[in-house]
């Protein structure tokens, strides 16, 4: 939790320059949507526990520190209903051949800039040799 509290309180200072974008293999799903077989896992997985994901929903809400700006998981914010897209799979048991996996790569932006997103997606059909599936993002302006 300290790291997190002082994640949040960088995340502001960055912000208060600039748009600040986080972005990356977060370790954390927002919710159920963002996982496969998310009951067996509530409270039992790391990134999939009460505490990461109301912190991580403070984050987002602009609660988690004084003087932080709202953001928005913009993928989610995009596909509100979509289930099943992930973009991690580990490799043990073929996960992704069965579509066991977790949506922990995002792009939180500042809610001031959603507008200036033209697109953002996950890269379903790359394979490689890592566990993560590429994402993208396209943003129209300067920041």
């Amino acid at each position: 939790m300290a790291w997190n509290d002082k994640f949040a309180a960088h995340l502001a200072e960055c912000d208060r320059r600039k748009p600040a974008i986080w972005t990356g293999d977060l370790n954390v799903v927002l919710d159920a949507r963002d996982l496969s077989k998310a009951s067996d896992k509530w409270n039992k997985s790391p990134g999939y526990t009460a505490l990461e994901c109301n912190f991580h929903r403070r984050l987002l809400a602009g609660t988690a520190v004084e003087g932080a700006q709202e953001y928005v998981d913009i993928w989610r914010e995009r596909n509100p209903e979509a289930i099943g897209h992930f973009t991690f799979y580990g490799f043990r048991g073929m996960c992704r051949t069965k579509g066991i996996g977790w949506r922990l790569d995002s792009f939180i932006v500042p809610k001031r800039i959603q507008d200036q997103i033209v697109d953002v997606g996950i890269r379903h059909s790359v394979y490689g040799a890592s566990d993560h599936v590429p994402i993208y993002m396209d943003i129209k302006g300067s920041l």
